[in-house]
């Protein structure tokens, strides 16, 4: 036998033995269960820092103490799992009838039943739904239920302002405060035609800011806040910078949940800063943070003539402490 005929045999034999083995390996490798992906310790996504230990974050927590808290910062929406309805307890069920008769509109919310890995992405939020009638009643039992809301930050880069919510003396927590726009999270209702936003706190967001301002957008992508309110309990989805033109924001208007504020760039550390202002803690906590992430969305520079958005995030929380 020739040494090519020899080569050709030997070259048969091993691929006849490694075939079934390479074939066993990328079956294995594609049963393989992807896990669920985590934001790393100092990950950067273009240039927003979504760690979430980061400095910042720390100092914000340790300002705010027991009235406001920063979970993290993602890019990707969390994912909400619906669990039914909330079993109340029998006084608050009771308490709950008496509310719904004095309310023209009982709408349905969502309460937070799981312990989020704040670092997963993206975030899995489990909820029972309950109807305001009955989170009036677990309040009344002196209950903070952890209810689903959005928020958002809106701006008009064109103009060189900022939008804020003076809430209405009508409103059941912080009434007359400073804060962003926003809201609870509309939960689907079983057996009845209701609007609702779906699975979605973008939606939620996008909603809210529409009701209150008259103020239309779509929320492409972006970095968004993950908080808590822990006055009340709101768990909220922030998003973390709406920019709206010139002609879109002229037809802004407020609504009975409370007026527009306007706020110069130039007078937004001035205005973070004032104690007049009766702020809603959750409110600052959201402005700080756009900040201290450069104010994503508003264009490089816009916010002062002098200062970045770093540098006038780091001077208000030194003035704060």
């Amino acid at each position: 036998m020739s040494i090519e005929a020899l080569i050709s045999v030997i070259a048969v034999i091993i691929a006849a033995v490694l075939s079934p083995l390479v074939a066993h390996w990328l079956m294995d490798k594609k049963r393989t269960p992807t896990k669920s992906k985590k934001a790393s310790s100092g990950s950067l996504i273009g240039s927003i820092d979504y760690n979430i230990h980061s400095k910042w974050i720390n100092d914000l927590n340790k300002l705010f103490e027991e009235k406001f808290k920063i979970f993290g910062i993602t890019d990707i929406e969390p994912e909400l799992i619906d669990d039914g309805m909330l079993d109340l307890e029998l006084n608050e069920k009771k308490l709950s009838v008496k509310y719904k008769q004095n309310l023209s509109n009982d709408t349905l919310h969502a309460i937070l039943c799981n312990d989020p890995i704040w670092s997963d992405r993206p975030i899995v939020f489990r909820y029972k739904k309950v109807f305001y009638s009955g989170i009036k009643a677990m309040r009344f039992a002196g209950k903070k239920p952890r209810i689903l809301s959005a928020n958002a930050i809106i701006f008009c880069d064109d103009k060189k302002e900022l939008y804020l919510q003076r809430r209405s003396d009508d409103i059941a927590t912080y009434p007359g405060g400073l804060h962003t726009f926003g809201g609870a999270f509309l939960a689907t209702e079983p057996k009845r035609r209701a609007p609702d936003d779906g699975r979605s706190l973008v939606t939620t967001a996008e909603r809210e800011v529409r009701e209150e301002t008259n103020l239309k957008f779509n929320w492409p992508t972006g970095p968004m806040l993950v908080a808590q309110e822990t006055a009340t309990g709101f768990i909220q989805l922030v998003l973390l910078g709406v920019n709206l033109s010139r002609a879109e924001v002229d037809s802004k208007r407020g609504n009975w949940e409370g007026d527009i504020v306007t706020a110069e760039y130039s007078n937004i550390e001035k205005i973070i800063l004032s104690e007049s202002q009766n702020w809603v803690p959750s409110g600052r906590g959201h402005l700080l943070a756009w900040l201290a992430l450069g104010a994503p969305n508003a264009t490089l520079g816009s916010l002062s003539e002098i200062k970045k958005p770093k540098q006038i995030f780091e001077e208000i929380v030194k003035k704060l402490v």
